[in-house]
């Protein structure tokens, strides 16, 4: 047998995709403060559940398309500057 080496392909990947989620979740987060909104505002404006949208600000799922273009136009922002990373 050999050992695993400290980083494989996948671990950088999964790694990469958590910080992709993050920067989604972070930017999120500020377009909702921008707006004075409350998770449990945006929630309700959104028609989903105040957990799903800390879960979606704190990086922790991957949204599908269709979820994000619902928060964009909850936020009243375009796609791109949710997918913004600076």
């Amino acid at each position: 047998m050999f050992n695993k080496p400290t980083f494989w392909p996948m671990d950088i990947q999964k790694a990469e995709n958590a910080l992709t989620l993050k920067a989604l979740g972070k930017q999120i987060k500020l377009q909702r403060i921008k707006k004075g909104m409350s998770q449990v505002d945006l929630a309700l404006l959104c028609n989903m559940e105040k957990s799903s949208v800390s879960k979606i600000e704190s990086g922790q799922v991957n949204i599908s398309y269709l979820t994000l273009l619902r928060l964009s136009k909850c936020l009243d922002v375009l796609v791109k500057e949710l997918l913004s990373t600076e």
